[in-house]
């Protein structure tokens, strides 16, 4: 977010903005650098955790991706919600 913001004002200027930081380029900066340091001096079992729960994550995410595709469908020779069939190369 920090980056962004600094981003975005930067490419377009002319765009309304609700509030205005003083010194946007320090504030995006420093809070870039005190994240980092936040998520780099986590212990190793957080790292652990993180990485197990993302696997999880990517296994129910592909899993449902899979069956619910629509060239899976075509493979089982569903149809799309308005009746038409699923045309696959």
């Amino acid at each position: 977010m920090y980056r962004k913001s600094g981003i975005l004002r930067s490419r377009r200027p002319d765009l309304p903005r609700a509030f205005k930081v003083r010194a946007l380029p320090l504030v995006s900066i420093a809070g870039v650098i005190v994240c980092g340091a936040m998520i780099f001096g986590l212990g190793w079992t957080n790292w652990l955790r993180l990485i197990v729960w993302l696997m999880i994550g990517l296994v129910f995410y592909f899993s449902y991706g899979i069956r619910h595709s629509k060239s899976a469908g075509a493979r089982d020779g569903r149809k799309i919600s308005d009746g038409r069939k699923i045309a696959v190369p």
